[in-house]
């Protein structure tokens, strides 16, 4: 039978999400090199879910924070459809009475054609792309901090475009900063003057944190870094976490990126196979990974929010 690009692209997720079939923990190590070799810190060893907070968070500033900002970006792309329980929603309510939303982010994501080289997009697919404008981000503050959270809904056809999108200059002017994907570069030019509107109101002598999940994720990144680079009053303040995070940027933009936001952070489910996407060897991953592995069955749920959330709930 021959396969076409979208049955290759699933064959590649699904192989990947194969690899892990029960739960262990690794202690976070040092950032990841080129070399992909494991950090020689890195310890594996089979572990009950009570030991997460010792191991997955270990070295985090503040892993109460960690919690805050994963809901945050749940909160982002369609809040009612998310927070539909119980404990979901009185959480919404407690981040709300105690932070105040400054911002929204809104983008038009009409980013994709129906046929994706001769590859059939669900109905369903083309409705989720046809050009409205959809929720990306928020804001919040709070007495104590600054809080931007970004997430993006994705689709088949999304996911297959960003499988193979090629990549391009961070900043055309400084070619020693890098290339970034050319999906994430696309959705941060629509985002980027509404980001800089949200930062004009933030208290800049507090603590900024910068959170994403998923495609989100890689839209934090890019966003923190252009805040550090327009704002440098808040740039020793800039914390940025991100969760389940595809590839996003190439190895000259990692070296630029990590001299610039020392203070980053990505949780990575071992059994997700989002974070090894693309698999193009010329991208490198940023800042410091927390990784845990935790096999729920398939793709989906490997990648879902609820299982970064539960990992970090544990604790």
């Amino acid at each position: 039978m021959k396969l076409n690009r979208r049955h290759l692209f699933r064959a590649t997720l699904a192989a990947g999400a194969a690899t892990a079939t029960q739960l262990s923990w690794v202690k976070p190590g040092g950032a990841e090199t080129a070399t992909d070799e494991p950090s020689q810190s890195a310890q594996v060893h089979q572990a009950s879910p009570s030991d997460l907070a010792a191991l997955s968070l270990k070295n985090l500033p503040d892993p109460e924070l960690a919690k805050l900002l994963l809901y945050c970006c749940a909160l982002t792309p369609t809040p009612s459809q998310i927070w539909s329980n119980a404990a979901a929603n009185s959480q919404a309510h407690e981040i709300f009475d105690r932070h105040w939303q400054i911002a929204s982010f809104q983008a038009q994501a009409s980013l994709y054609q129906p046929q994706f080289h001769g590859v059939a997009v669900r109905v369903a697919d083309r409705a989720a792309i046809s050009g409205k404008r959809q929720n990306f981000g928020l804001a919040l503050r709070s007495p104590q901090h600054n809080i931007m959270a970004l997430q993006a809904t994705q689709s088949d056809a999304e996911w297959l475009q960003y499988a193979t999108a090629p990549l391009e200059a961070f900043d055309p002017l400084q070619p020693d900063q890098g290339q970034i994907h050319s999906w994430v570069k696309q959705l941060h030019t629509q985002l980027q003057p509404q980001i800089q509107t949200a930062v004009q109101q933030f208290d800049l002598e507090l603590p900024c944190y910068v959170t994403g999940y998923s495609l989100g994720g890689a839209l934090a990144h890019v966003a923190a870094a252009e805040i550090a680079l327009s704002a440098p009053q808040l740039r020793d303040k800039i914390h940025i976490y991100s969760f389940g995070v595809p590839q996003f940027g190439d190895r000259t933009f990692a070296k630029f990126y990590d001299a610039l936001l020392p203070y980053t952070y990505r949780f990575v489910n071992l059994a997700d196979c989002i974070p090894a996407l693309p698999s193009d060897l010329v991208y490198q991953p940023v800042g410091q990974a927390h990784t845990y592995l935790k096999q729920q069955g398939n793709m989906a749920l490997n990648h879902a929010i609820e299982t970064y959330q539960a990992a970090i709930d544990f604790s």
